[in-house]
Formats: C-alpha cells, structure tokens, sequence
C-alpha cells in the first residue's frame, strides 16, 4: 500500500493520468567512497558553478562602470598639432613642394566644466553598486564552500555508517547461524530462529537504505559541484540499471 501511494504521488507530480500504469525498473546504486577533500570540491565547485561564474561577470561589470564614473570627472585635456607646407604650383609631387614655405601650429585644450553634479551622483551610485557586488560575491563563495563541505561531511558521516551497518550485518548473520543450529539441536524452539531471521532482514534492509542515501548524497554532491546535467544522468542510468 506505502508502494501504491508512492506511485500515485509520483504521478501527480509528472501530471500524468491515475490510469498510467508504472513500470519499475531494477537499479543498482553502486558503492564507492569519496576520496576527493572538501578543499579540491569547493575549488570545482567555483569552477563550474554558472550562479558563481554569472557573480563574478557582475562584479567585473560593476568595476567598469565605476572606473568609467571616475574617469567622467577628470578634466578633459587634448592636445592638437598641425603642419603645413606651401607648394609653388598645384601638384602633389613631393619634388614640388616648397619647404621653405612652411607653417605650424599647436594648440592645447583643458576642459573643466563646472557643474560635476550628474558625474559625482553617478560615482557615488557605481561605488554603492560595487561594493554591494563585491559583499555578494564573497557571500556567494562563502555559502558555496559551506554546502560543499555539509554535504562532505554528510558523505563521510553515511560511510562511516555503512562501515558500522556492515558490522552489525555480520554478526547478525552469525546470530542466525547459530539460532539454526541450535534449533536443528533441538536445544530453542523456532520463535528464536524467527527472531533472528526478522533480525537479520532489519539489518539488510538498513544497508540497503544506507547505500541508496550515500548514492543520493554524492549526486546531490554533483549537483552543488555544478556538474549535474542530463548527459551524465542518462549516462548513470545507463550503466547501473
């Protein structure tokens, strides 16, 4: 019944009709640790992340625009020069100039207008903007490495669990051996071969939700890496199932 409910919810989510029958397909969520450290995930993290990346272009946006608010201030200075060469005949041949018919002159402009009123408001509001970009791209890579390194320590913490489970497997495995035995011995009845039968399904069944959370955690891990995209989901599916 919690497997029926389960399907029913799963189709109202894909809006599909209640009618739609649901085929389950066997899929294996294969075991490996995690050896990469939190440091090397949180530097992959930063690297493909694109809410990151579109931060970091904001931030160089905003220091352009501050640096071209500044600029607007500074006067405006320009310097001209001229040269001119009489001729003694209408020709453009050089041999028919006369260089001793010359003229020249130079000029230097400063331009310092008086009212900066519009160019200072706009440094001050491109100064604002800049550091509000600066605070939200540290921000950003601070909570980035947080999650990574939660998201670690959630791996680790499964593993760790998985080590443990694998333990209590075992000696609930013995734990039934010897329920068996001495049950074929005639020394217990068979309520305590049940109860270390139920015992040892319980701890099967508990690896088995361990190993499905851990393969969870490190795709979730893909996931906040900004390296989850729908090639390596089909390709994931494609090799396990």
């Amino acid at each position: 019944q919690s497997l029926k409910n389960q399907l029913e919810s799963f189709k109202l989510k894909l809006n599909l009709s209640p009618k739609t029958k649901l085929s389950l397909i066997p899929f294996i969520a294969n075991y490996s640790t995690l050896e990469e450290d939190a440091e090397q995930q949180v530097k992959s993290a930063l690297k493909h992340r694109l809410d990151y990346q579109t931060a970091a272009d904001s931030l160089e946006d905003a220091k352009r625009k501050y640096a071209f608010a500044r600029n607007r201030l500074l006067p405006d200075l320009s310097f001209n020069l001229n040269a001119n060469i009489q001729t003694e005949e209408d020709s453009s041949n050089l041999y028919a100039q006369d260089f001793e018919q010359h003229s020249y002159s130079s000029s230097l402009n400063l331009d310092l207008p008086l009212d900066k009123t519009a160019d200072r408001q706009n440094l001050y509001n491109s100064q604002n903007t800049l550091k509000q970009r600066e605070r939200d791209f540290k921000l950003l890579a601070y909570q980035i490495s947080i999650e990574i390194k939660n998201r670690i320590r959630q791996i680790k913490q499964l593993e760790d669990s998985i080590e443990i489970q694998n333990l209590i497997l075992e000696s609930e495995k013995t734990r039934y051996g010897v329920a068996e035995f001495r049950f074929q011995s005639g020394e217990v009845s068979n309520r305590e071969v049940i109860e270390a039968s139920e015992s040892l399904t319980d701890a099967e069944n508990t690896k088995i939700d361990l190993y499905l959370n851990h393969f969870i955690a490190k795709l979730r891990l893909k996931k906040d890496l900004g390296l989850m995209d729908l090639d390596f989901i089909f390709e994931l599916l494609k090799q396990d199932s």
